[in-house]
């Protein structure tokens, strides 16, 4: 037989043996013990059913949000944060944000606020000037309306007629010129035909009269062509363009009456604009300068820093926020992107599902145990507890607790198991 067969059938012997063996042998523990145990877990079972058991998380009363409010300014670049669990004093700085576009931003705003100043003193000059050249100007277009109005008064009464005996008055002066120059001419010509005048000279004297005459006969041409003319077209047209111009002119003045109020109103409300633009810019600038000293932010308590902000003891969005406080993140205006929390006193907030909350009523005392030290039994009491549900089923309840020899190993946003005595 082989060493191998030997220890196979040893094996076998020590397994058959084993399954003879009575019961009590494979376990050690005695009846009494077995007793103990039901016993205990009997005990357990009876005072679970005597008492409510709620999820809690423990949560800082005294806390300091760090909420970024600029009025102006929505630019939030973060160029140095504190980390997130530091230790923190009074005053200590826990966010810088870059400030270069901002100061850009500024330098800008002060140049285009000087120059609309500059544009809102010459509206200023412009309208006061304006309004002494109005009044010239209506006196201007009242003199030229009087004046229209009474040179086509003069022309209907008497100027028109007076034109019209000048010009018949030409003609007839004309023809009387003429007649006079014929008359001159005859009687040089028959003064001639019996003195004893040399031959040139008698000549001369008769051209030059003849011209006369033919210079007579021509004003006359003209003169009579003229009395056409002006009795026809010069002084009806003459007539017509008074009466135009009167229009013209009263119009003038009627547009003037109108609407040069409206002129100088719109002028004026113009420049409440510009004012009210200067006040807007000047305000936006006042808003951006107090914005560029918020962009370095210091602690306003001693504590411990927390991203982003609790809700119901529970900081959900750390994560979310310790990634946007990264050099070069960006934050959001109005977002709690830290909160600075002292570590004590704490409180434990719970939620009461609907089916409990007759067991708890403010002042029912309760045991906290910290899901960090199951060994430590904590006692505290039912500070509060919300009307109205939270969600659906669920109440919102606040318990004070005495931290003991815990404080400063309990930190905000632990958990922790409370019980509650079902005694009504």
């Amino acid at each position: 037989m082989t060493r191998i067969q030997s220890l196979t059938f040893a094996s076998i012997f020590i397994l058959l043996f084993s399954w003879s063996l009575p019961s009590w042998s494979q376990d050690t523990a005695s009846p009494s013990d077995e007793n103990a145990k039901d016993a205990q877990s009997s005990e357990s079972k009876e005072a679970k059913k005597d008492e409510v058991t709620l999820q809690g998380v423990f949560e800082a009363t005294k806390t300091s949000e760090i909420v970024l409010r600029p009025q102006e300014w929505s630019m939030l670049t973060v160029d140095e944060s504190v980390d997130h669990g530091t230790q923190v004093g009074k005053g200590d700085t826990l966010l810088k944000l870059d400030r270069e576009k901002i100061d850009t931003a500024i330098r800008e705003a002060e140049s285009a606020l000087a120059n609309e100043k500059l544009s809102l003193e010459t509206a200023e000059i412009k309208f006061a000037l304006a309004r002494r050249s109005q009044a010239l100007a209506m006196a201007a277009t009242e003199t030229a309306e009087r004046v229209a109005n009474e040179d086509f008064k003069e022309f209907v009464t008497s100027g028109r007629d007076r034109q019209v005996v000048s010009t018949k008055r030409s003609v007839q002066s004309a023809k009387n010129s003429l007649a006079y120059q014929q008359e001159e001419l005859k009687q040089l010509e028959r003064m001639y035909e019996a003195d004893d005048l040399t031959e040139e000279t008698e000549e001369i004297i008769l051209k030059r009269t003849r011209d006369a005459v033919e210079r007579a006969a021509y004003f006359l041409t003209t003169a009579v062509d003229s009395e056409r003319r002006n009795l026809a077209f010069t002084i009806p047209r003459s007539e017509e363009s008074l009466r135009v111009e009167l229009k013209q002119a009263t119009l003038a003045l009627e547009q003037a009456r109108k609407t040069a109020p409206i002129s100088l109103k719109q002028q004026e409300l113009a420049m409440k604009k510009q004012r009210k633009s200067l006040e807007d810019n000047t305000q936006k600038l006042k808003r951006l300068r107090a914005d560029r000293k918020l962009l370095e932010i210091r602690s306003p308590r001693a504590g411990i820093v927390y991203y982003g902000g609790s809700k119901r003891g529970k900081w959900a969005d750390a994560a979310t926020i310790g990634a946007m406080l990264q050099r070069g993140g960006t934050l959001k205006p109005k977002a709690v992107v830290m909160t600075i929390v002292q570590t004590s006193p704490l409180l434990v907030r719970v939620s009461v599902p609907e089916t409990d909350l007759r067991f708890v009523r403010p002042g029912t005392k309760v045991v906290i145990t910290p899901v960090a030290y199951p060994d430590e039994k904590l006692h505290g009491k039912v500070k509060s507890l919300s009307l109205i549900p939270i969600s659906d089923g669920v109440f919102d309840g606040t318990l004070s607790v005495d931290l003991g020899e815990t404080k400063g190993r309990i930190v905000p946003g632990m958990k922790a198991k409370v019980a509650i005595s079902k005694e009504k």
